[in-house]
Protein backbone atom coordinates (compact mmCIF):
# COMPACT_ATOMS: atom_id res chain seq x y z
CA UNK A 1 0.00 0.00 0.00
CA UNK A 2 2.86 2.40 0.79
CA UNK A 3 4.50 1.61 -2.55
CA UNK A 4 1.24 2.21 -4.42
CA UNK A 5 0.76 5.53 -2.64
CA UNK A 6 4.31 6.70 -3.48
CA UNK A 7 4.04 5.62 -7.12
CA UNK A 8 0.70 7.36 -7.57
CA UNK A 9 2.07 10.56 -6.04
CA UNK A 10 4.92 10.45 -8.57
CA UNK A 11 2.23 10.35 -11.26
CA UNK A 12 0.50 13.36 -9.72
CA UNK A 13 -2.31 11.39 -8.04
CA UNK A 14 -2.72 11.87 -4.31
CA UNK A 15 -3.02 8.58 -2.39
CA UNK A 16 -2.95 7.60 1.27
CA UNK A 17 -2.30 4.32 3.16
CA UNK A 18 -5.34 2.69 4.77
CA UNK A 19 -5.39 0.36 7.78
CA UNK A 20 -8.14 -2.25 7.42
CA UNK A 21 -9.39 -5.53 8.84
CA UNK A 22 -9.74 -7.79 5.80
CA UNK A 23 -12.57 -10.28 6.31
CA UNK A 24 -14.99 -12.01 3.90
CA UNK A 25 -17.64 -12.29 6.65
CA UNK A 26 -17.66 -8.86 8.23
CA UNK A 27 -19.14 -8.30 11.66
CA UNK A 28 -19.67 -5.03 13.54
CA UNK A 29 -16.48 -2.99 13.85
CA UNK A 30 -15.93 -0.66 16.77
CA UNK A 31 -12.79 1.47 16.47
CA UNK A 32 -13.50 3.57 19.58
CA UNK A 33 -10.38 2.33 21.36
CA UNK A 34 -7.06 2.93 19.54
CA UNK A 35 -5.75 -0.64 19.22
CA UNK A 36 -3.39 -2.07 16.64
CA UNK A 37 -5.20 -5.40 16.54
CA UNK A 38 -8.24 -3.69 14.97
CA UNK A 39 -6.38 -4.16 11.68
CA UNK A 40 -4.68 -6.98 9.79
CA UNK A 41 -4.05 -5.45 6.37
CA UNK A 42 -3.07 -2.24 4.58
CA UNK A 43 -4.46 -0.87 1.30
CA UNK A 44 -4.43 2.54 -0.40
CA UNK A 45 -7.06 5.28 -0.77
CA UNK A 46 -7.34 7.71 -3.69
CA UNK A 47 -9.73 10.62 -2.97
CA UNK A 48 -12.23 11.64 -5.67
CA UNK A 49 -11.11 14.28 -8.11
CA UNK A 50 -10.93 15.20 -11.77
CA UNK A 51 -14.25 13.50 -12.49
CA UNK A 52 -13.01 10.31 -10.84
CA UNK A 53 -14.76 8.60 -7.94
CA UNK A 54 -12.82 7.59 -4.85
CA UNK A 55 -10.78 4.40 -5.13
CA UNK A 56 -9.67 1.80 -2.62
CA UNK A 57 -6.70 -0.09 -4.07
CA UNK A 58 -5.48 -3.40 -2.68
CA UNK A 59 -1.96 -4.16 -3.86
CA UNK A 60 -2.22 -7.83 -2.84
CA UNK A 61 -5.22 -8.46 -5.12
CA UNK A 62 -3.24 -9.73 -8.10
CA UNK A 63 -6.23 -11.11 -10.01
CA UNK A 64 -8.46 -8.03 -9.56
CA UNK A 65 -8.83 -5.10 -11.90
CA UNK A 66 -7.99 -1.76 -10.29
CA UNK A 67 -11.68 -0.88 -9.91
CA UNK A 68 -12.55 -4.24 -8.35
CA UNK A 69 -12.33 -4.08 -4.58
CA UNK A 70 -11.89 -7.58 -3.06
CA UNK A 71 -14.83 -8.88 -1.03
CA UNK A 72 -12.57 -9.12 2.02
CA UNK A 73 -12.22 -5.30 1.93
CA UNK A 74 -15.87 -4.46 1.25
CA UNK A 75 -17.90 -2.81 4.01
CA UNK A 76 -14.89 -2.29 6.27
CA UNK A 77 -14.52 0.61 8.68
CA UNK A 78 -10.99 1.80 7.98
CA UNK A 79 -8.37 4.26 9.16
CA UNK A 80 -7.11 6.48 6.34
CA UNK A 81 -3.65 7.76 7.30
CA UNK A 82 -3.15 11.35 6.11
CA UNK A 83 0.01 13.42 6.22
CA UNK A 84 -1.18 15.48 9.18
CA UNK A 85 -4.03 13.44 10.65
CA UNK A 86 -5.98 10.22 10.17
CA UNK A 87 -9.70 9.79 9.51
CA UNK A 88 -12.23 6.99 9.89
CA UNK A 89 -13.98 6.04 6.66
CA UNK A 90 -16.10 3.24 5.27
CA UNK A 91 -15.30 1.11 2.24
CA UNK A 92 -18.61 0.91 0.37
CA UNK A 93 -20.37 -2.38 -0.21
CA UNK A 94 -20.71 -3.51 -3.80
CA UNK A 95 -24.02 -3.91 -5.61
CA UNK A 96 -25.18 -7.47 -6.47
CA UNK A 97 -24.39 -6.79 -10.14
CA UNK A 98 -20.74 -6.09 -9.25
CA UNK A 99 -20.38 -9.62 -7.83
CA UNK A 100 -22.38 -11.75 -10.24
CA UNK A 101 -22.51 -14.72 -12.56
CA UNK A 102 -24.70 -14.78 -15.67
CA UNK A 103 -24.94 -18.24 -17.14
CA UNK A 104 -26.74 -19.94 -20.01
CA UNK A 105 -26.85 -23.68 -20.50
CA UNK A 106 -28.26 -25.74 -23.35
CA UNK A 107 -28.92 -29.39 -22.46
CA UNK A 108 -29.50 -31.70 -25.42
CA UNK A 109 -30.84 -35.00 -24.07
CA UNK A 110 -30.23 -38.27 -25.93
CA UNK A 111 -32.58 -41.26 -26.16
CA UNK A 112 -30.13 -43.27 -24.02
CA UNK A 113 -30.68 -40.68 -21.22
CA UNK A 114 -27.25 -39.10 -21.63
CA UNK A 115 -26.87 -35.44 -22.58
CA UNK A 116 -24.59 -32.86 -24.15
CA UNK A 117 -24.22 -29.61 -22.19
CA UNK A 118 -23.23 -26.29 -23.71
CA UNK A 119 -22.27 -23.84 -20.94
CA UNK A 120 -21.72 -20.09 -21.44
CA UNK A 121 -20.94 -17.92 -18.44
CA UNK A 122 -19.92 -14.36 -17.58
CA UNK A 123 -18.45 -13.53 -14.17
CA UNK A 124 -17.90 -10.24 -12.35
CA UNK A 125 -16.20 -9.23 -9.11
CA UNK A 126 -14.69 -12.00 -7.01
CA UNK A 127 -16.38 -14.58 -9.24
CA UNK A 128 -14.22 -13.29 -12.09
CA UNK A 129 -11.20 -13.40 -9.79
CA UNK A 130 -11.92 -17.06 -9.01
CA UNK A 131 -12.03 -17.92 -12.71
CA UNK A 132 -8.77 -16.05 -13.42
CA UNK A 133 -7.05 -17.81 -10.53
CA UNK A 134 -8.36 -21.34 -11.09
CA UNK A 135 -7.85 -21.34 -14.86
CA UNK A 136 -4.69 -19.24 -15.09
CA UNK A 137 -2.70 -22.11 -16.64
CA UNK A 138 -4.19 -22.69 -20.09
CA UNK A 139 -3.00 -26.29 -20.46
CA UNK A 140 -4.78 -27.32 -17.23
CA UNK A 141 -8.17 -25.73 -17.91
CA UNK A 142 -9.89 -28.80 -19.30
CA UNK A 143 -8.66 -30.93 -16.40
CA UNK A 144 -9.92 -28.35 -13.89
CA UNK A 145 -13.34 -28.18 -15.56
CA UNK A 146 -13.67 -31.96 -15.61
CA UNK A 147 -12.92 -32.12 -11.88
CA UNK A 148 -15.59 -29.49 -11.14
CA UNK A 149 -18.32 -30.90 -13.37
CA UNK A 150 -17.36 -34.47 -12.48
CA UNK A 151 -18.59 -33.79 -8.94
CA UNK A 152 -22.05 -33.06 -10.36
CA UNK A 153 -22.22 -35.50 -13.26
CA UNK A 154 -20.49 -38.86 -12.90
CA UNK A 155 -18.08 -39.76 -15.73
CA UNK A 156 -18.68 -36.47 -17.54
CA UNK A 157 -16.00 -35.23 -19.93
CA UNK A 158 -15.20 -31.79 -21.33
CA UNK A 159 -15.01 -31.83 -25.12
CA UNK A 160 -14.19 -28.19 -25.71
CA UNK A 161 -13.59 -25.04 -23.66
CA UNK A 162 -12.87 -21.40 -24.43
CA UNK A 163 -11.98 -18.53 -22.09
CA UNK A 164 -11.65 -14.79 -22.44
CA UNK A 165 -8.17 -13.32 -21.99
CA UNK A 166 -7.71 -14.04 -18.27
CA UNK A 167 -4.37 -12.23 -18.19
CA UNK A 168 -6.01 -8.89 -19.05
CA UNK A 169 -7.48 -7.70 -15.75
CA UNK A 170 -9.50 -5.00 -17.52
CA UNK A 171 -11.28 -7.48 -19.80
CA UNK A 172 -14.58 -8.93 -18.55
CA UNK A 173 -14.32 -12.62 -17.73
CA UNK A 174 -16.31 -15.16 -19.71
CA UNK A 175 -15.96 -18.80 -20.65
CA UNK A 176 -17.81 -21.58 -22.41
CA UNK A 177 -17.58 -25.36 -22.29
CA UNK A 178 -19.01 -28.36 -24.11
CA UNK A 179 -19.58 -31.29 -21.75
CA UNK A 180 -20.72 -34.86 -22.42
CA UNK A 181 -22.69 -36.50 -19.60
CA UNK A 182 -23.28 -40.27 -20.06
CA UNK A 183 -26.16 -40.44 -17.58
CA UNK A 184 -28.04 -37.16 -17.19
CA UNK A 185 -31.65 -38.35 -16.83
CA UNK A 186 -32.53 -40.42 -13.76
CA UNK A 187 -35.17 -43.15 -13.94
CA UNK A 188 -37.35 -42.62 -10.87
CA UNK A 189 -40.74 -43.99 -9.71
CA UNK A 190 -42.46 -40.78 -10.83
CA UNK A 191 -40.88 -40.91 -14.30
CA UNK A 192 -37.72 -39.77 -16.05
CA UNK A 193 -36.29 -37.11 -13.75
CA UNK A 194 -34.12 -34.06 -14.40
CA UNK A 195 -32.78 -32.38 -11.30
CA UNK A 196 -32.85 -28.60 -10.98
CA UNK A 197 -30.02 -26.81 -12.78
CA UNK A 198 -27.29 -25.10 -10.76
CA UNK A 199 -24.85 -22.37 -11.75
CA UNK A 200 -21.08 -22.79 -11.93
CA UNK A 201 -20.54 -21.47 -8.38
CA UNK A 202 -23.27 -23.50 -6.63
CA UNK A 203 -25.22 -20.44 -5.46
CA UNK A 204 -28.40 -22.25 -4.42
CA UNK A 205 -26.60 -24.83 -2.32
CA UNK A 206 -24.45 -22.32 -0.44
CA UNK A 207 -27.29 -19.86 0.27
CA UNK A 208 -29.76 -22.57 1.23
CA UNK A 209 -27.39 -23.89 3.89
CA UNK A 210 -27.42 -20.52 5.70
CA UNK A 211 -31.10 -20.99 6.56
CA UNK A 212 -30.82 -24.56 7.80
CA UNK A 213 -31.17 -23.73 11.52
CA UNK A 214 -34.60 -23.02 12.99
CA UNK A 215 -33.26 -20.28 15.28
CA UNK A 216 -30.10 -18.20 15.57
CA UNK A 217 -28.46 -16.71 18.63
CA UNK A 218 -26.05 -14.58 16.61
CA UNK A 219 -26.34 -12.52 13.47
CA UNK A 220 -25.82 -14.27 10.13
CA UNK A 221 -22.98 -12.79 8.06
CA UNK A 222 -23.83 -13.24 4.39
CA UNK A 223 -20.76 -11.62 2.88
CA UNK A 224 -20.84 -9.24 -0.06
CA UNK A 225 -24.10 -8.73 -1.99
CA UNK A 226 -24.17 -10.97 -5.06
CA UNK A 227 -26.32 -12.20 -7.90
CA UNK A 228 -26.76 -15.34 -10.00
CA UNK A 229 -28.78 -15.41 -13.22
CA UNK A 230 -29.21 -18.82 -14.86
CA UNK A 231 -31.10 -19.69 -18.05
CA UNK A 232 -31.29 -23.37 -18.97
CA UNK A 233 -32.74 -24.76 -22.22
CA UNK A 234 -33.59 -28.46 -22.37
CA UNK A 235 -33.95 -30.10 -25.77
CA UNK A 236 -35.81 -33.42 -25.57
CA UNK A 237 -35.28 -36.30 -28.01
CA UNK A 238 -38.00 -37.71 -30.23
CA UNK A 239 -40.42 -39.86 -28.30
CA UNK A 240 -40.10 -37.89 -25.03
CA UNK A 241 -42.50 -35.34 -23.56
CA UNK A 242 -42.99 -33.34 -20.38
CA UNK A 243 -44.97 -35.02 -17.62
CA UNK A 244 -44.62 -32.26 -14.99
CA UNK A 245 -42.67 -29.09 -14.28
CA UNK A 246 -41.69 -27.62 -10.89
CA UNK A 247 -43.73 -24.65 -9.62
CA UNK A 248 -42.72 -21.06 -10.26
CA UNK A 249 -41.26 -18.96 -7.43
CA UNK A 250 -41.11 -15.22 -6.93
CA UNK A 251 -40.02 -14.22 -3.43
CA UNK A 252 -38.46 -10.89 -2.50
CA UNK A 253 -37.36 -9.60 0.89
CA UNK A 254 -34.98 -7.05 2.38
CA UNK A 255 -32.21 -9.62 2.11
CA UNK A 256 -32.56 -10.80 -1.44
CA UNK A 257 -34.71 -12.30 -4.13
CA UNK A 258 -35.56 -15.67 -5.64
CA UNK A 259 -37.34 -15.93 -8.97
CA UNK A 260 -37.81 -19.19 -10.87
CA UNK A 261 -39.97 -19.92 -13.92
CA UNK A 262 -40.37 -22.89 -16.24
CA UNK A 263 -42.06 -22.87 -19.62
CA UNK A 264 -42.52 -25.20 -22.56
CA UNK A 265 -41.51 -23.60 -25.84
CA UNK A 266 -42.78 -26.26 -28.19
CA UNK A 267 -43.31 -30.01 -27.77
CA UNK A 268 -39.65 -30.84 -27.06
CA UNK A 269 -38.16 -27.68 -25.57
CA UNK A 270 -38.19 -26.51 -21.95
CA UNK A 271 -36.76 -23.18 -20.81
CA UNK A 272 -35.97 -22.54 -17.13
CA UNK A 273 -35.08 -19.13 -15.71
CA UNK A 274 -33.62 -18.68 -12.23
CA UNK A 275 -32.50 -15.53 -10.42
CA UNK A 276 -30.96 -15.59 -6.94
CA UNK A 277 -29.88 -12.31 -5.39
CA UNK A 278 -28.38 -11.48 -2.00
CA UNK A 279 -28.80 -7.77 -1.32
CA UNK A 280 -27.71 -7.46 2.33
CA UNK A 281 -24.38 -8.46 3.92
CA UNK A 282 -25.88 -9.20 7.33
CA UNK A 283 -29.02 -10.62 8.96
CA UNK A 284 -29.78 -9.76 12.58
CA UNK A 285 -31.16 -12.33 14.99
CA UNK A 286 -34.47 -10.45 15.03
CA UNK A 287 -34.74 -10.66 11.23
CA UNK A 288 -33.59 -14.26 10.85
CA UNK A 289 -37.12 -15.67 10.39
CA UNK A 290 -37.67 -13.42 7.37
CA UNK A 291 -34.32 -14.36 5.87
CA UNK A 292 -34.86 -18.04 6.59
CA UNK A 293 -37.98 -18.05 4.45
CA UNK A 294 -35.88 -16.89 1.50
CA UNK A 295 -32.94 -19.21 2.22
CA UNK A 296 -35.19 -22.22 2.77
CA UNK A 297 -36.98 -21.59 -0.53
CA UNK A 298 -33.60 -21.49 -2.28
CA UNK A 299 -32.48 -24.65 -0.47
CA UNK A 300 -35.59 -26.56 -1.59
CA UNK A 301 -34.74 -25.95 -5.24
CA UNK A 302 -32.32 -28.89 -5.19
CA UNK A 303 -35.28 -31.23 -4.59
CA UNK A 304 -37.37 -29.90 -7.47
CA UNK A 305 -37.33 -31.92 -10.67
CA UNK A 306 -38.55 -31.81 -14.21
CA UNK A 307 -40.29 -35.12 -14.93
CA UNK A 308 -40.43 -36.57 -18.44
CA UNK A 309 -42.17 -39.58 -19.94
CA UNK A 310 -41.89 -41.52 -23.15
CA UNK A 311 -44.70 -40.68 -25.52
Amino acid sequence: ATLISVMLREAGIHAQPVLINADDRRGSEDLTLPMVNHFNHCIAYVPPGGGREELFLDGTAQFHGFRDVPSMDRGATVLVVGEEKASIQKVPWNTPAELSVTEEATVTIHPDLGADLQIRAKAAGDYAVYVRQQFEIETQRRTQLEKMYGRRFASSSVKEETFSNLLDLDEPVSFSASIAVPRFVVEAPEGLSLRAAEDFFGTAQSLGALGSLEKRTQDVLLGSPRSSSLRTVYILPEGFKVKSLPPAHDLQSRFGRLKVAYEEEGPRKIVAHRLIEVSSPRVSVADYAEFRELAASVGRLVDEKIVLERS
